[in-house]
């Protein structure tokens, strides 16, 4: 009989200590679920928020900065190669001075200074083409035009 209720003893704690550990299981198991629901709402916040800045012409982010030299263009065509600077990929913003002896647009853009080029020329229509680049730097292009 003594056996017997050593047995039972040592079977309602091996019972009680496997309730405790089914406990914490559960408790981790809610913590997780709460984790998971927090990542997936900021998750959806984050996009809602890019969704809301495209839907109000979030400007692309300019860091940076090169300044394109022109010799030979005049006034008129400087501010049209502007313009369609202006309308180029990854383009924040583009300024000009006109100078008769070398004019120079100033662009703030996300792209590097070689992919800008290739958007120059694509949208130039003319103005600027491959013959009259002279030179190609990481903060400076220069067209000469004849």
């Amino acid at each position: 009989m003594n056996t017997l209720k050593c047995l039972l003893v040592m079977m309602l704690s091996a019972s009680l200590h496997s309730a405790r550990a089914q406990d914490i299981f559960d408790k981790v198991d809610k913590l997780l679920n709460k984790t998971e629901k927090a990542s997936n709402q900021t998750d959806r916040a984050g996009k809602t928020a890019g969704k809301l800045g495209k839907l109000f012409g979030k400007k692309e982010k300019s860091d940076q900065k090169t300044v394109i030299s022109i010799s030979g263009i005049d006034y008129a065509k400087l501010q049209d190669l502007q313009a369609r600077i202006e309308g180029c990929s990854g383009v924040a913003s583009a300024t000009s001075k006109f100078n008769k002896d070398g004019s120079k647009i100033t662009v703030m853009h996300s792209t590097t200074s070689s992919d800008l080029l290739k958007e120059i020329l694509k949208k130039a229509n003319g103005i600027v083409t491959k013959e009259s680049i002279e030179e190609v730097e990481d903060d400076a292009i220069s067209f000469r035009l004849h």
